[in-house]
């Protein structure tokens, strides 16, 4: 998410207009909130039950899963709903949208496996994960395989990530799927939160000092675990306007600001996603009549759909003052790109 420079505009009889000017584009990291993927092959005989054989290999996320996670047309959790698998051996590419040779029986699963649940978590190394785990029967997916993808439907619609199978050595390798095998897939979507960016911007001609942290990085609802999970949604920064707090008290990574004396924003609205750019500008908007204090804005909190508050706009320094006269105008930008 990036804050814009603002610049202050006067109108006889109309409230003053704080207004974002010319965005300034400041990354939170070189790659901004970053996405990573696994794929756990698990080939098990359908009789014993006996594990024979386990591959695990980081995958490629697609231009097309990344257009649909930044434009809000799908979600992760809508894109892995099916695991796919083929014999192509062309290398991963990003503009890639299905599997070179799909396999001839049943290409495609989303048969649930007993006592796997989707799964989700936040990782002490510092990353939120996400899991899903599907199975292919005896009858399906059989052959020679040397890819495998996931996807949003059983024919057709997005993949988000496609990978060669690999050995243990990272190297391509042919996975012999037969009638008498199971095969278990895991895929595990990980999630990784910039580290805190300071910087400066200019209202009405003065200079503010600003954090821009990534809060709530631990697991359960409200928190960069639940996150991952709902990357996509179609409302997800819109739905309801960011908080503005008068407090500056910064929280830790792990937990959230505390609200204090707050006031919801006015609006906040969204602009149209350029496919192929995988960042979506907003406009959060601040009448007259809202987020006025008497020490004045110290952290805007974004509220991301019904998911809670993952980031936080601490005014390090000085606060800024707003009156009841005024409206504040601030652009945003926000992006998900591949670790």
């Amino acid at each position: 998410m990036l804050p814009s420079s603002l610049v202050p505009v006067v109108r006889s009889r109309f409230p003053e207009i704080i207004r974002g000017g010319r965005t300034c584009e400041i990354e939170l990291l070189p790659k901004g909130p970053a996405l990573r993927g696994f794929f756990t092959l698990e080939l098990i005989d359908a009789k014993s039950k006996l594990i024979k054989q386990v591959l695990r290999f980081e995958n490629l996320i697609t231009d097309a899963g990344l257009n649909a996670i930044n434009g809000t047309t799908l979600r992760v959790v809508d894109m892995t709903t099916y695991f796919g698998v083929g014999t192509g051996s062309t290398a991963p590419d990003v503009a890639q949208t299905d599997l070179i040779t799909p396999a001839a029986v049943s290409p495609r699963s989303n048969t649930t496996v007993s006592g796997f649940a989707d799964e989700s978590g936040f990782d002490a190394v510092g990353f939120a994960w996400w899991r899903r785990t599907r199975s292919f029967s005896e009858s399906q997916g059989n052959g020679n395989l040397a890819e495998v993808g996931a996807f949003s439907a059983a024919s057709a619609g997005t993949m988000f990530s496609r990978q060669l199978i690999k050995d243990a050595l990272g190297v391509p390798t042919t996975l012999v799927k037969t009638s008498a095998d199971i095969l278990r897939i895991t895929y595990e979507v990980r999630l990784y939160p910039p580290a805190d960016l300071d910087t400066t911007i200019d209202i009405s001609g003065t200079s503010y000092d600003i954090r821009v942290r990534a809060q709530s990085q631990s697991s359960g609802s409200n928190t960069w675990a639940a996150l991952v999970q709902i990357l996509g949604t179609s409302n997800l920064y819109t739905a309801t306007p960011p908080a503005g707090v008068e407090s500056n008290a910064q929280a830790a990574v792990s937990t959230f600001p505390s609200t204090g004396t707050s006031s919801s924003f006015s609006s906040a609205t969204q602009a149209a996603y350029t496919g192929g750019t995988f960042y979506r500008d907003l406009t959060y908007i601040a009448e007259p009549g809202s987020s006025n204090f008497t020490t004045g804005i110290g952290t805007i909190v974004p509220w991301l759909s019904t998911q809670g508050r993952q980031w936080a706009i601490y005014f390090t320094s000085t606060k800024v003052p707003k009156l009841n006269t005024q409206r504040l105008t601030l652009n945003f930008r926000h992006s998900y790109t591949r670790h």
